[in-house]
């Protein structure tokens, strides 16, 4: 596993789990989620299939989460170490944003295979596969101009200095203070979410898009500090269900202007009856999906929220 920190894994793995620090918490999922955005990075350079390409921009978010936390806790970073986050989030956001036509194409393609509908129309799949064959030359060519080697020493410099900095903190007032730095960053997150929640309008799916892009970040940063939290597996549940209501909201949206694009591709061609029933069918799933988003809002709001107070952090 290229650019991990052996030394900072052997370290962290002697430590009782209610000692970590926050430092060393983030240095581990710096070092793991490193490890498996390198792995799939290099999966992509070689053909990216659709499980490589989604754990690629899971991981991607994820780094990029704890890059941020890692700001929230940097007042006595040197000048240095901040270029190097700024430099480093933005090198794996770049590599984020390549996969991102290629991600709508491989769900549009799975949700036709998997749809009883979809499945039928022989021509807007064709289309697709022809799609995606084409994007999936660009993906390599454009991941293999990234610099993982770059990206590799940037997170095991930052790592170091996670762990050079902890034996300084851990015990005294600024591991205190760090942690509720945090605390305050995940009720400002969750605010994102709500005030973005309230701005979604029924009539305007897209709206609800804003909700997922901060949800998400809200809920890696929840995992990122799950030791210190009182978050249990049924809040975790919870959470992914929300993010899968959220992501279906989304990907419907992406379907119906896909097939409109291929409508319009046609040309002097009128579309066939089948494709526009399953048109039809599209918008009448994303209506009902944004229904139930809006009916339960404050269910789905209340449901996920850790409620976070100063009393809910467990200190060592």
């Amino acid at each position: 596993m290229p650019f991990r920190s052996l030394t900072a894994r052997a370290q962290i793995l002697h430590i009782n789990a209610f000692m970590v620090s926050v430092r060393q918490t983030l240095a581990l999922t710096l070092d793991d989620h490193w490890s498996q955005f390198h792995a799939f990075l290099r999966k992509c350079r070689q053909k990216p299939k659709r499980g490589s390409v989604h754990d690629l921009r899971t991981n991607a978010r994820q780094l990029v989460q704890a890059l941020d936390l890692m700001s929230c806790i940097g007042q006595k970073q040197k000048k240095q170490q901040k270029k190097t986050i700024f430099r480093l989030r933005k090198q794996i956001r770049d590599a984020f944003h390549l996969t991102g036509d290629m991600r709508d194409l491989q769900v549009i393609e799975k949700t036709l295979e998997n749809d009883e509908l979809g499945s039928q129309l022989k021509g807007l799949l064709k289309y697709t596969k022809k799609k995606i064959k084409i994007e999936q030359k660009s993906v390599r060519d454009k991941c293999a101009k990234a610099h993982p080697k770059r990206m590799g020493m940037a997170v095991l410099e930052l790592n170091e200095s996670l762990f050079s900095s902890t034996s300084a903190v851990e015990s005294g007032k600024w591991e205190k203070r760090e942690r509720e730095l945090l605390l305050d960053e995940l009720d400002d997150q969750f605010n994102t979410v709500r005030v973005c929640a309230e701005r979604a309008n029924s009539t305007a799916p897209a709206s609800v898009h804003p909700v997922r892009i901060e949800f998400k970040k809200y809920r890696y940063a929840c995992e990122i500090l799950a030791p210190y939290l009182a978050m249990t597996d049924e809040t975790k549940k919870r959470m992914k269900d929300f993010q899968t209501l959220l992501g279906n909201i989304q990907d419907s949206q992406v379907m119906i202007e896909y097939i409109y694009r291929y409508i319009r591709s046609l040309k002097n061609v009128d579309p066939d009856e089948p494709l526009i029933n399953y048109l039809r069918v599209c918008e009448q799933r994303q209506q009902d999906y944004v229904s139930n988003f809006c009916k339960d809002l404050n269910k789905h709001l209340h449901s996920v929220n850790l409620r976070l107070q100063k009393s809910e952090l467990k200190v060592a």
